[in-house]
């Protein structure tokens, strides 16, 4: 019972902060993720204080009910009273970074007043990309050419007929104990170009048509994802190998 009365104090602090109507307007403005990580590792929010108190801020991403460590600010946490301040953050640990297929939000923790405050929930990834076919079983000879269709689906699995997305097809050897670039060519790139982009149809595929002249004796292994022209990869999809002999 001594235990439970310890804990009134915080958890009734926490319903007032809760209840307490948001001393702060949060915008968030721009992520930044770390590629094949798949994860977003830094954003900028911009924060409006609607009262007449200077507050200290203390921010943390929200993306499983709960809010992380407390992020990284390159400038002073401080915002004056009915002052617009524009905040660059960056996530403490991997533990606390977002991963681009999980909704999340931005939160703001503030002592006096006592108050949490949030920005909208954000949706990092809007597709997926899934190739067909799945997998190549056979070996080609060299010179051959392969078809490979990335397919946008929705974060849910669906397939997404939507026309001029940027998908890239990247290209690499993973050797047994180093990386080693490839050499293929991708549709009417060079040899051992990497990545090649297309733009997906009508029917949310872009395609790409694959050949190898060089005997690299290794199969050479194939991700696609989305490539925004102003923003962050995302949707990468399974690796798929092919080998020519």
């Amino acid at each position: 019972r001594l235990i439970y009365l310890s804990l009134l104090p915080g958890a009734i602090a926490l319903l007032w902060a809760v209840a307490t109507p948001s001393p702060l307007k949060m915008q968030l403005l721009s992520v930044q993720s770390n590629g094949e990580l798949q994860k977003l590792w830094s954003v900028r929010v911009r924060v409006t204080n609607r009262t007449d108190h200077k507050m200290a801020l203390h921010f943390a991403a929200n993306y499983s009910g709960q809010m992380t460590s407390f992020w990284n600010t390159t400038q002073s946490d401080l915002i004056g009273p009915y002052q617009q301040k524009i905040f660059n953050l960056s996530a403490p640990n991997v533990g606390s970074m977002p991963g681009v297929t999980t909704p999340f939000m931005i939160q703001a923790v503030t002592a006096t007043p006592t108050s949490i405050s949030s920005t909208n929930t954000y949706i990092p990834q809007k597709y997926l990309c899934s190739f067909n076919p799945e997998y190549f079983n056979k070996v080609y000879p060299l010179g051959a050419r392969v078809t490979l269709s990335v397919q946008l689906r929705t974060p849910f699995g669906a397939k997404a007929n939507v026309g001029g997305v940027r998908v890239a097809l990247g290209q690499v050897i993973y050797g047994q104990s180093d990386l080693i670039p490839a050499t293929s060519r991708i549709n009417n790139g060079y040899e051992g170009q990497s990545p090649i982009v297309e733009e997906t149809n009508g029917r949310g595929q872009a395609i790409f048509h694959i050949s190898e002249n060089v005997n690299q004796h290794n199969p050479i292994y194939f991700q696609a994802w989305v490539t925004p022209r102003n923003g962050y990869p995302y949707g990468y999809s399974p690796i798929i190998s092919v080998l020519w002999r």
